[in-house]
């Protein structure tokens, strides 16, 4: 296993800046109205308060 703690690291790293993106892409203005965003009543209430 100790030699495989890079891959584990960059995993963990991708993981999480591909959690970060996809956050931000499914409150994004373009994107929080539309009916397919399984978030988007969440995303235009936190939008309408702002």
């Amino acid at each position: 296993m100790k030699p495989l703690w890079p891959f584990f690291a960059a995993f963990s790293l991708t993981f999480f800046l591909v959690s970060k993106a996809q956050d931000a892409a499914v409150k994004s203005e373009a994107f929080a109205h539309d009916p397919r965003n399984p978030y988007a009543l969440k995303a235009s209430k936190e939008q309408g308060h702002h």
